[in-house]
Formats: structure tokens, sequence, C-alpha cells
């Protein structure tokens, strides 16, 4: 997916393009002129060169705006965590698509805190969005082996009104029960998809089956267009 096609959630500094750090310098830039600073930024903006009120100020202003931009990424990680925390989910299942050394790896984990969602990858090169194709919301991870993807999905809690509507794949780890926990489904993708080799398609049918998009929370909230 290109970058035109996702709707930022969140971005760590190292996934900011240049566009985005040209609209950061260029609103840090508008700050200081209202402060009643004199600003002129290089055409290619990388540059900055400030005049302070007093003419004789000695300020790194480099280092200003960029303790600026790491500012507003803090501002935008609380704003996410509150908007996430006001969405009232119960329980959000993370899939997995993880770079490693010996190739790519599936898996999936029953996350207990939906703040999971960005409060674990708060690091220097994490970026949450969502995909308006599917509904989904995404995110990359870099690291030394590469690229993680994670897709977060909310799971609901599965009932049965007889033993005869449980799947037979699904009997060894219900054991009579008449509902399907997060734990037990996370046990059932584990056990009977991937650890049995049932094969890719199956378990991500699975998945679709049994989980849902939570993208359409956040466009909502940000005007974006709802898969």
């Amino acid at each position: 997916m290109s970058d035109q096609q996702k709707h930022t959630i969140f971005k760590t500094s190292n996934y900011m393009s240049l566009e985005d750090e040209r609209f950061q310098l260029e609103d840090f830039a508008e700050q200081l002129r209202e402060q009643g600073h004199t600003v002129e930024l290089s055409p290619e903006y990388n540059d900055i060169h400030v005049t302070a009120p007093c003419g004789t100020c000695k300020i790194d202003y480099k280092q200003r705006f960029y303790d600026y931009l790491n500012d507003t990424i803090e501002i935008n990680h609380q704003d996410t965590k509150r908007l996430i925390e006001n969405m009232n989910l119960d329980y959000i299942f993370l899939i997995a698509d993880s770079g490693t050394w010996r190739g790519r790896r599936d898996g999936s984990q029953c996350l207990p805190d939906p703040q999971e969602l960005i409060g674990s990858f708060k690091c220097e090169d994490y970026h949450l969005y969502y995909d308006p194709k599917t509904g989904d919301v995404i995110s990359e991870l870099q690291h030394h082996d590469g690229t993680n993807f994670y897709t977060f999905r909310e799971y609901e809690w599965v009932y049965y009104e007889s033993e005869e509507e449980v799947p037979e794949e699904f009997r060894d780890v219900l054991q009579g029960e008449l509902s399907m926990s997060p734990e037990q489904f996370e046990t059932i993708l584990y056990d009977t998809y991937l650890n049995r080799k049932r094969g890719r398609d199956a378990w991500l049918e699975l998945i679709e089956k049994y989980t849902k998009p939570i993208g359409h929370h956040f466009a909502r909230h940000y005007g974006w267009t709802i898969a």
C-alpha cells in the first residue's frame, strides 16, 4: 500500500516523510513569527534562519525545532491513547506478519489492554495507520531484521446454543463449553491452524470470520471514509 492510501493515526519521527517535516517546520516557523522573530526557511526546507527580537540572542533553533517535533509526537501519542480509551473496545487481536532473519512469520495474540495498540510500540520506528480499503488499523514496526506488520481487530465472544453447533475442530479446546473466550480462540488459532499447518489461508479465514476491523472508530473521529 502506498503512503497516499494510508491515513496516519500516529507515527514517530523516523517514519515522517519530507512533506511531514516540511509541514511541521512551517508550523514551528509561524509560532516563532507570532513571538516577534524574523524567520527564513531555506528553499529545500532543510534549514531555518531566525533573528530573535533582541537581535543578539544565541539560540540553537535547529535543536529547538527537533524539541518541538518530539513534543508534537508526544502530544499526538497521548491524544491517540485517549481516543482508544474512549472507544470502549473489549478484546483486541494482534495479527502479526513479522520480518525475521529466517523470513516472514505469522502469529496472533490477544491483547488484554486495547492501549497496547500504541502503548507497547512507542519507539523510534513506529507507524499506526488506517486502511480505508479494508477498514483495518495496521502498524509498521521497523527493526534490524526487517519490518513487522500488525493488524488489530476486535473479537466478540462466540456463543453456541448446543454442542452440535460447535465446530468439530474447536471441541478439544472448548471441552463441552458453549462459548468461546478470547483466550480459547487464541489457542485455536495457534494449535488448530498454525501448529497443525492447515495453511495460512485457513488461518486468515478464521480470523476474518471471528474478528472485525476497528478502523471505523478512527475514521469517524477524523472524518475519513469508512470502509
